[in-house]
């Protein structure tokens, strides 16, 4: 009897280890799939964003103002689609993970939705009553943000599957080397012929107003964060989704960097700025001119490198995908030409590097596509405060080129 039980439950482990591996790889297979449209995408939202965003700066009329306010909100809107698809392959964050107290996430994931589980069903006669049995856990590596949404999603999903009211239950517990959040419903639960697909992409069982990305979305976050995300569900009595995070208690807090003391006034920047798209090169280099910066434009990393030694440069702008020469590849080019000159990476793959891989190509700075200027103009200013002094014998620049 006892080897008969022990091999149905290996059984079940191997079969349920299966089914995350294909899983895993579904997810993994669209992102492939999507990468490329993504880029393309981000490159026509690069020129609408950045366009409506530097007549923003200009323009004083106020319907004008809110028209451009419409194109730049339509265009956020479109790069977080774009960057939500994205993530569906992420493995891995730009940023370092920190030390997290997940009973905080679980909080703030309960005020965000608020609105949604006790004023908007108040205002139908519905009462949903919200539960906590948060206990004090270890902390777990994560982004607080990411572990935010995650939870946020499996909260709206509970209350959207009580529509006449019921209780929503949110439960924090400390394992063995494991840290476990649990979110449950008494509500209408999920049919067991659906269960096993609820995680795949574009899969809902809510109609027209259903994304199908909510859940999947989740499972990818809890994957990057080296968890593992289970349901348990009985149809007419609701459901219960276990997240399970390996424990950091022996991991230390980084310590903050100290804050930076205020430069003087700094002086413009000689600016080359490679992309192979000319809408976006154009917005880049009108971007860089706005703050009073020189902007050298070109549209080929092998011209650019060529220029570089040519010419004196404070700060190169680079996108990554360019035929034959690649931004990389100019990053290290410029390095090694002269070491001090940062260097900001363009993408709209969504790339990430870690702070070891943008050291060993040369790069210092990593921008997604559709970039926001504000962001081009704090990393000029940045750059700007560590430049050295301007030479006596430089000379005004001639415009763009």
């Amino acid at each position: 009897m006892r080897l008969y039980e022990e091999r149905t439950r290996a059984y079940g482990e191997l079969a349920a280890a299966q089914d995350q591996l294909v899983r895993t790889e579904k997810l993994r297979a669209l992102g492939e799939m999507a990468s490329g449209v993504a880029h393309d995408f981000n490159n026509l939202l690069a020129s609408v964003l950045g366009r409506a965003q530097l007549l923003m700066r200009r323009v004083q009329d106020p319907q004008q103002l809110q028209w451009l306010r419409v194109i730049e909100r339509s265009a956020l809107d479109g790069a977080q689609t774009v960057r939500r698809l994205q993530e569906f392959t992420r493995i891995r964050r730009d940023q370092p993970m920190v030390p997290l107290d997940v009973t905080l996430v679980v909080r703030g994931a309960l005020d965000i939705t608020q609105s949604r589980w006790r004023e908007e069903p108040a205002s139908r006669g519905v009462v949903i009553e919200v539960r906590t049995e948060l206990a004090t856990v270890p902390p777990v590596l994560g982004d607080a943000a990411e572990l935010r949404e995650a939870l946020t999603n499996l909260i709206l999903n509970a209350v959207d599957a009580m529509p006449r009211g019921g209780t929503l239950t949110l439960l924090t517990r400390a394992g063995d080397e494991q840290v476990e959040v649990a979110v449950s419903d008494t509500g209408i639960g999920i049919p067991a012929a659906v269960r096993d697909k609820i995680f795949d992409p574009f899969f809902t069982t809510k109609g027209p107003q259903g994304t199908g990305l909510g859940l999947a979305m989740t499972y990818g976050i809890v994957s990057r964060h080296g968890g593992v995300i289970t349901v348990e569900s009985q149809e007419g009595h609701g459901s219960t989704f276990r997240l399970s995070f390996p424990s950091a208690a022996l991991v230390q807090a980084p310590t903050p960097p100290p804050a930076r003391a205020e430069a003087g006034p700094v002086r413009p920047l000689r600016c080359l700025v490679v992309d192979d798209e000319e809408p976006v090169r154009t917005m880049l280099a009108d971007t860089v001119e706005s703050a009073g910066h020189h902007a050298t434009v070109v549209e080929d990393g092998a011209e650019a490198i060529a220029r570089f030694r040519a010419e004196p440069f404070d700060i190169v702008l680079t996108d990554l995908a360019m035929p034959r020469v690649s931004g990389l590849q100019v990053a290290r080019a410029v390095k090694q030409h002269a070491p001090h000159v940062p260097v900001l990476l363009v993408t709209g793959f969504g790339v990430e590097l870690s702070p070891e891989e943008r050291l060993a190509h040369g790069v210092d700075v990593v921008l997604g596509k559709p970039l926001q200027i504000q962001e081009i103009l704090d990393a000029l200013a940045e750059a700007a405060r560590n430049a050295p002094p301007a030479a006596p014998e430089d000379k005004p620049w001639p415009s763009s080129t």
